[in-house]
């Protein structure tokens, strides 16, 4: 929903989104999806050398659900591995994008009226000369790494006719770290300023 939503969605501003994560069923059910490209695949042009700007495209996914309990208990799984790496024209290094996504979830027909979820998602990825380009040297550049983590409950029933139930409760942890792809915390950082050199 855009702009224009009523006021039970308090400090938003320009949207609001729903998201339901798919549930298991009665029947085991899954899938797998792998991805890959890399600059070998580009044509080269009058104005383009694919040779230049080197890059490589890795990315597996799957997927699991099912029953734990028939027409009771259902689970649903799901995981993300991105691996991806990329020269910029003319830099000296490689960002290298390494991480992985998940999700479990466990939904629960309490009775026909009731129902209870438990959700799980988060991500976790290091990258490698996170700042890669031109104007950094290799000594430079940054390490960087990444992780969330949401625990998610949600409780949800018919009271009578006329009322609903919803408690929603959630634990959300992020971090984020960045070094010096050197390790070195020591030598002073520095520009020139004639080339714009890092």
């Amino acid at each position: 929903m855009t702009a224009g939503f009523e006021a039970q969605y308090g400090r938003a501003t320009g949207g609001v989104v729903n998201l339901i994560t798919k549930s298991g069923g009665n029947e085991f059910s899954g899938t797998v999806d792998v991805r890959y490209a890399e600059n070998g695949f580009n044509e080269n042009g009058d104005h383009f050398d694919r040779d230049e700007n080197v890059t490589e495209f890795t990315n597996p996914t799957a997927t699991l659900g099912g029953p734990i309990l028939r027409d009771k208990a259902w689970f649903f799984t799901s995981g993300e591995w991105v691996d991806t790496s990329l020269t910029p024209t003319g830099a000296p290094t490689t960002r290298k994008f390494e991480g992985i996504n998940y999700l479990g979830k466990v939904t629960w027909q309490v009775n026909p009226s009731w129902q209870a979820v438990l959700k799980a998602s988060g991500e976790d990825s290091d990258i490698d000369n996170d700042d890669s380009d031109r104007t950094i040297a290799a000594e430079a550049t940054t390490f960087q790494e990444q992780a969330t983590d949401i625990v998610q409950v949600d409780v949800s029933g018919i009271l009578s006719q006329r009322d609903l139930w919803d408690l929603k409760a959630a634990l959300y942890r992020a971090e984020l770290n960045a070094f010096p792809q050197s390790g070195d915390l020591q030598t002073p950082g520095h520009v020139d300023f004639f080339t714009g050199e890092q």
